[in-house]
């Protein structure tokens, strides 16, 4: 999609996928920074490790900080062992970016006012993370409910330089139409998926080759919402 069939796609049908540098080249500079390829791993560059494993039971769940990646690892291979896959939820890591935050905070101020149409008065909160899915890691089809601050929107950036279709992790939309809308995680690509409005499925495929795949995520909301739910 372009761009602007995108911000269509996003209002009509809850999701959306485009490319960065066809929305802004100067935005595409900052993705450039965090671009991750098949010999560059970014587990240097994330900060309070941390790791998802959910069962339908919540028994195994675990969310704490692993301190190295080599340790959450080591656990997530356990519980993969340990646990029928067709009760875990979700299994996969994720951290807070080392590198300076402010240009990241420009990508999703600017990607915000773009698709919502808000202008420079607007305080935004940007909860900005970085999710690491490698082999055996995955997240069910579920939808994430409404939020009490009224996010704009899920919005994910891809930094996956050399990334194949068959390698899995791919992200799978589902609207209103029950149609499958499959986002391949290559680098540059940008999947939003709308938090005002639409409540969609969603999920991401197993990964099941030895491949690492890094992903920028950010929910925006305008922090006047937070003060109305204190």
């Amino acid at each position: 999609m372009t761009p602007l069939e995108a911000k269509e796609h996003l209002h009509t049908k809850g999701y959306c996928s485009f490319n960065i540098a066809d929305l802004d080249y100067k935005l595409f500079d900052i993705v450039n920074q965090y671009k991750c390829d098949s010999n560059d791993s970014q587990r240097e560059n994330m900060i309070f490790l941390r790791g998802d494993f959910s069962t339908t039971s919540g028994e195994a769940s675990i969310n704490t900080n692993f301190k190295s990646f080599e340790n959450a690892n080591e656990i997530k291979n356990e519980k993969l062992s340990l646990l029928k896959k067709e009760d875990i939820v979700q299994i996969w890591l994720y951290g807070h970016p080392k590198n300076e935050m402010a240009p990241l905070r420009v990508l999703y101020t600017e990607l915000t006012k773009y698709f919502y149409d808000i202008d420079n008065n607007v305080d935004l909160n940007l909860d900005i993370s970085i999710s690491l899915y490698n082999k055996g890691c995955f997240l069910n089809d579920h939808i994430d409910g409404k939020s009490p601050v009224k996010n704009y929107a899920s919005m994910l950036v891809y930094l996956n330089k050399d990334w194949k279709e068959e390698d899995g992790g791919n992200l799978i939309l589902r609207g209103d139409d029950n149609i499958d809308y499959k986002v391949v995680p290559e680098f540059g690509t940008v999947a939003i998926i709308d938090l005002q409005n639409f409540d969609i499925y969603h999920q991401v495929e197993e990964i099941v080759n030895d491949v690492e795949r890094y992903t920028i995520i950010c929910f925006p909301f305008d922090k006047k919402n937070l003060a109305k739910n204190d």
